[in-house]
């Protein structure tokens, strides 16, 4: 088990390196009480495709989350 505050310490983490041919993004939300939605995006995104991700995936997540925790 690690001490408070060192988790950004190198020896807590492990590197990897994968490639793939096919690009992969994902999209999702961690928050105090829990993991929201984990999103697979097609495409390249810019600020319009990311405002509609937020619009269809964050305020359910959030509502799951919250509601679960009420």
């Amino acid at each position: 088990m690690r001490e408070n505050g060192t988790a950004t310490e190198p020896e807590h983490s492990e590197r990897f390196t994968r490639r793939c041919s096919v690009p992969l993004m994902l999209w999702g939300c961690v928050f105090y009480h829990g993991v929201g939605e984990l999103v697979i995006v097609d495409g390249t995104k810019n600020s319009n495709n990311y405002i509609d991700i937020l619009d269809h995936h964050l305020l359910d997540s959030v509502e799951n989350i919250f509601l679960v925790h009420a």
